[in-house]
């Protein structure tokens, strides 16, 4: 669990390296922080459901 937490961690700062503009353009740069902002809440739904998942696996073992 705590290896995909820190792979999606790795990916995130990877994406935002290459997608973040090198140019003073504010259109562009607002869209790349608009991108990186929906990954994160998409990656933050992915952990949420690996954290119902842990918890459900949790519970079918105690049964």
């Amino acid at each position: 669990m705590r290896d995909k937490m820190n792979y999606l961690v790795v990916v995130f700062f990877l994406a935002a390296v290459f997608l973040l503009p090198g140019t003073a353009n504010a259109d562009t740069q607002d869209e790349t922080i608009q991108k990186l902002m929906e990954m994160v809440e998409a990656q933050q739904r992915q952990i949420d459901m690996l954290k119902k998942e842990v918890e459900s696996l949790k519970g079918s073992a105690k049964a």
